[in-house]
Order: structure tokens, then C-alpha cells, then sequence
């Protein structure tokens, strides 16, 4: 309804804290799966300048028999969460990296395998998430004195998907 280069109506804030990841997207094939993943900031954040707190980690991988595997992880950022866009990404990173590991050290993947090592590797996520001094990880502007775990609150899904058939 309005021009965005309008000097009089505050369209879009640009973050203070560096990159506002309007849009991050990525896009491949692996196997015979092609991949394709997208997150966009919405209108409310742009407006009043908030960063994007959805983030996503993709990771292709092989298993120990010689089967590859796309490893997917999708976080959403708690907004009551102060620094909720850095642990949405950060944990995206962590948890995607530890489970494309946990592939790589199985002759095959299963469910159940899967939901055994979940405690280990959310422990492991846990305390590597936090930056351990300014700006570590892309943590713009956190200072590790002055955070606690819940500012890093986000929500996580994840799918493990064979990048091929057979």
C-alpha cells in the first residue's frame, strides 16, 4: 500500500545486530532426493526490527553400510526468549551436525536407535549452545555473563529421510 523507500513510514527496521536473514534459503540433491528449504522473516518482525527466529540445518551424510541420508532440523525461536533467533540457529547447527554423526556410526538407522541417543545429543546440544565469549558462533551482541539458558529457548523438529532407494 505504500512505497518501502517511503522516508515517512517505518516499513522495515533494519536489525541493530547485523544481517536481519529476511530470506535464507538452500536448495540440492543428494541421492535421488532433492532438497529444498526456506525461512522468512515475517511482517511483524520487520516492522519493529526483530530479527528472524526460525532457523533450519540441513546435512547430508552416510551410514557406516554405504547409505546416504539427509538430515534436516527446523527450530522456531520462543519469542518470550531474549536471544531466541541465536538458539534456533545455533541449536539448529548443533543438533543437525550430532545427528548426521550418529548416522555415520551406524550400519542402519532406526527408530528406536534414533530416540535412545536423543537424551545424549540434546545434552551434548545443551552445553555447546551457549557462546563462551561475545560473538562466538554469530551470537551479535550476547555477552555470556549476562544470559541464562531460557534466553535461548526454541522449539526443534527434525527428520532423518534415506537420500536414496533400496
Amino acid at each position: 500500500r505504500h512505497d518501502w523507500w517511503d522516508k515517512d513510514r517505518e516499513w522495515c527496521q533494519v536489525s541493530p545486530f547485523g544481517m536481519s536473514s529476511d530470506v535464507v534459503c538452500d536448495i540440492g540433491t543428494f541421492g535421488t532426493v532433492a532438497i529444498a528449504a526456506a525461512s522468512l522473516r515475517g511482517h511483524k518482525h520487520k516492522v519493529s526490527g526483530e530479527p528472524c527466529q526460525d532457523a533450519f540445518s540441513l546435512r547430508t551424510t552416510q551410514s557406516l553400510s554405504g547409505r546416504k541420508y539427509v538430515v534436516a532440523v527446523l527450530c522456531d525461536g520462543m519469542s518470550s526468549a531474549k536471544h531466541s533467533e541465536y538458539g534456533a540457529r545455533r541449536t539448529s547447527q548443533l543438533l543437525a551436525w550430532s545427528l548426521a554423526a550418529m548416522v555415520e556410526d551406524q550400519e542402519e538407522i532406526t527408530e528406536q536407535r534414533v530416540k535412545s541417543v536423543l537424551p545424549e545429543i540434546f545434552e551434548y546440544c545443551k552445553q555447546n549452545l551457549m557462546p563462551q565469549k561475545r560473538n562466538q558462533f554469530g551470537a551479535s551482541g550476547i555477552s555470556p555473563k549476562e544470559v541464562v539458558e531460557s534466553d535461548f529457548f526454541t522449539t526443534v523438529t527434525f527428520m532423518i529421510v534415506p537420500a536414496s532407494s533400496g
